[in-house]
């Protein structure tokens, strides 16, 4: 049967499949002066002007057009070659013995505090492994150690990427337009309906999550039980969700429409996803332990399962409880393999990290080329400060020190990962753990790691600042995130579940607070997170 109500809205709540605590998800196509009272979505993205917590008498600065590419990371401003006070120069290569002293301190400190099973973790850099490692448990009945070669872990939304470098692929072979309706690539009995929307949803439009879909997961988004399982085609048929927005308005992000483009590029080469990976990545980069298919029986009428080697390399999946350690049930993610179903090891993430890296190629084999290599290093569209973007389907990160990365995170109800490469650094980062409170630790870890060798060490606490106190009438209210369903009861779940509270501290940091808790950010960058990232609909406090 279906997930139960209370694992299903356990789904909800933890937002499956989705890069882990970045606001860019939600993040409108322009920025947006401070809202003074409620802000149809309509409205809201045609207002450009934009408050600075520079001194007031600092014009705000102008913004381009929402829609003009960004610069390609590659092109950034060039950095110091030593900022004053940083461990290393970005030129130079991380010390191997302190980056795992560093990182066996971080990792094992959150598994006693944070209470994670198992973690495991690949760092690369000029196109050498300098740390491949697991820790902890992959199942603790009978008691099986995390091997980085070995151990497959879920990668959740990380599979993503796969799908984009596939599609990709298609547009550098001229049989894909990313500029062209999706509909064109799809069977007609699959084509997104207009629902009162003349806008077409473009294939541009599903790799920066602005196809203006609902987000929709309670009941159909992880099945427990595999004779639940059905094919991409019959779930992208039978789950549509409702289009709520133009398409290329804000990103707000969407598994379907992620599944959407893993179908199309299927229709256009008339291989089922599944083979169509292992064909065009897996088999030539030689990732051995990375699979698209789920441990599950043989069906005739779905993809095959994986193999039984792998299936015996699975880490299970964990929760916390008052008694310890609980192992979850196998997720499937089949029907929707495109956007969240694979499994891989720390050894392989190295070996794709480095591919990435390389602009496409490793060992011989191209996986894409230039104009593919190009596209995943350059945002379809600008962003402020310190907020993530889309680079062509991978997110954009801002590292600390001023470095620039891109990659992609992942979730399911057990498994949470982040994959982040810097290029700059010649660097890539991959973690994944395999219990549901592992989120904090792989959220914070490329970004310390970067911190503890990249850049100056920093005085703690950061000040808070003065003009933020004084604009604070700006930001303070009610928030409700784009990414939920907007009907039924799932919609009202998610208005209950994404909805932020914004309060401004007399020192000068902006406060928020959501059903993770309370979270501090200092002055103008905590600004501008809420401005770029958390507005549809402001609701001022009493």
């Amino acid at each position: 049967m279906r997930l139960s109500a209370k694992t299903a809205l356990a789904a909800l709540a933890a937002l499956l499949l989705i890069p882990a605590a970045t606001l860019a998800q939600d993040a409108p196509a322009t920025t947006a002066a401070g809202p003074k009272g409620p802000i149809p979505y309509t409205a809201f993205r045609h207002r450009t002007a934009r408050p600075t917590l520079a001194r007031p008498a600092a014009p705000a600065p102008a913004r381009p057009a929402a829609a003009a590419p960004a610069a390609a990371l590659t092109t950034a401003p060039a950095l110091p070659a030593t900022a004053a006070g940083a461990r290393l120069a970005a030129v130079e290569p991380l010390p191997q013995a302190e980056l795992e002293a560093f990182t066996d301190g971080l990792i094992r400190d959150a598994m006693d505090r944070e209470h994670i099973a198992g973690v495991t973790v690949a760092v690369v850099q000029n196109g050498q492994v300098v740390l491949k490692k697991g820790y902890g448990a992959a199942s603790l009945s009978p008691l099986r150690r995390v091997d980085p070669d070995k151990t497959l872990f879920r990668i959740g939304s990380i599979s993503k990427t796969f799908t984009w470098i596939a599609l990709m692929k298609e547009v550098e072979a001229g049989r894909i337009r990313i500029d062209a309706p999706i509909n064109l690539y799809l069977p007609e009995i699959l084509a997104v309906k207009d629902q009162g929307f003349r806008a077409p949803v473009r294939v541009i439009n599903l790799m920066d999550h602005s196809g203006g879909f609902e987000d929709r997961a309670l009941g159909q988004l992880i099945e427990k039980d595999p004779q639940r399982e059905r094919s991409l085609a019959e779930y992208l048929m039978k789950e549509r969700p409702h289009r709520v927005r133009t398409p290329g308005a804000i990103s707000s992000y969407s598994n379907y429409g992620a599944a959407l483009a893993g179908e199309a590029v299927t229709y256009v080469t008339g291989r089922p996803y599944e083979r169509l990976i292992e064909d065009e990545i897996l088999t030539p980069l030689a990732l051995n332990h990375t699979t698209f298919r789920e441990a599950r029986p043989r069906d005739p009428g779905l993809a095959g399962p994986m193999p039984a080697p792998l299936a015996r390399d699975l880490s299970q999946g964990f929760r916390w409880t008052a008694a310890g350690f609980k192992a979850r049930p196998y997720e499937y993610l089949g029907h929707i393999a495109p956007a969240g179903s694979a499994s891989s090891t720390a050894a392989d993430m190295a070996r794709y990290m480095s591919m990435l890296l390389n602009n496409g190629s490793l060992d011989g084999a191209t996986i894409y080329g230039p104009k593919a290599a190009q596209a995943f290093r350059t945002p379809i569209r600008q962003v402020p400060a310190g907020i993530n973007g889309w680079t062509h389907g991978f997110i954009q990160y801002a590292l600390p020190g001023g470095h620039a990365g891109y990659g992609h995170d992942g979730a399911t109800l057990s498994f949470v990962s982040r994959m982040v490469v810097a290029p700059d650094l010649k660097l890539g980062i991959f973690i994944s753990t395999n219990t549901e409170t592992g989120s904090e630790l792989v959220r914070r870890f490329p970004d310390r790691l970067v911190r503890q060798f990249y850049m100056p060490p920093q005085i703690f606490p950061r000040p808070g600042d003065p003009a933020l106190v004084a604009l604070s009438k700006r930001y303070e209210g009610h928030y409700l995130g784009s990414r939920r369903a907007y009907g039924g009861r799932e919609g009202f779940i998610g208005l209950l579940r994404s909805g932020v509270t914004v309060d401004v501290t007399p020192e000068g940091r902006l406060l928020t607070i959501d059903a993770d808790g309370p979270r501090a950010l200092p002055g103008e960058v905590a600004a501008e997170m809420v401005l770029a990232g958390l507005i549809l609909r402001h609701e001022p406090q009493p």
